[in-house]
């Protein structure tokens, strides 16, 4: 066991069910909502854990017909987080919220990976290539790091809120397969 975030962690990851899911609908708002963070000044940025981040305008956020039904079922907001190049987010997972859905804005080179077996100096892990335009629903209870090597990395991501912050992956999922199949 390893202390991450004040809590102790299983340093293991089952394998019998992949720690994301591809939202099958494709998003609308990406390049408005990535003109909204590039256009913001620096005070508009606050810190979110350990990243910078900036809450989308609901307006941006109903242009968007996936989120609007996600919207009618589920509490949430909306952010964009930015981690500058050359910079890591040590493995972890999250502490206050079991599953999000996150979209990559922009991004350099960068990686997010998931332990994939028994934590160690050498692991396997399972990488998430996010594909633009495209959700993930985001297992944040399996141990992940992200690495960002070039370019400030965006990422629009959801925090679900009263009712639904302890929304699991598994009920998301299901939510998601009634949406959009």
């Amino acid at each position: 066991m390893l202390n991450l975030s004040s809590r102790a962690v299983q340093l293991t990851t089952e394998a019998r069910v992949p720690p994301f899911l591809p939202v099958r609908t494709r998003a609308t708002i990406a390049q408005e909502a990535l003109h909204f963070a590039l256009s913001q000044p620096p005070s508009a940025w606050t810190a979110y854990y350990s990243f910078d981040g900036l809450l989308v305008p609901p307006e941006i956020i109903e242009k968007d017909p996936f989120l609007t039904a996600l919207a009618r079922i589920r509490d949430f907001r909306t952010g964009i987080i930015r981690l500058p190049a050359q910079s890591c987010y040590n493995w972890h997972v999250d502490s206050d919220r079991n599953a999000t859905i996150n979209m990559i804005l922009q991004t350099g080179v960068s990686h997010c990976l998931f332990l994939d077996g028994e934590f160690g100096l050498t692991v396997r892990v399972k990488e998430l290539k996010y594909q633009p335009n495209t959700y993930y629903v985001f297992n944040t209870q399996c141990l992940h790091i992200v690495a960002n090597l070039e370019g400030d990395r965006y990422m629009l991501t959801l925090e679900f809120q009263g009712k639904d912050k302890a929304v699991t992956f598994d009920a998301l999922c299901a939510d998601i397969r009634a949406l959009v199949g």
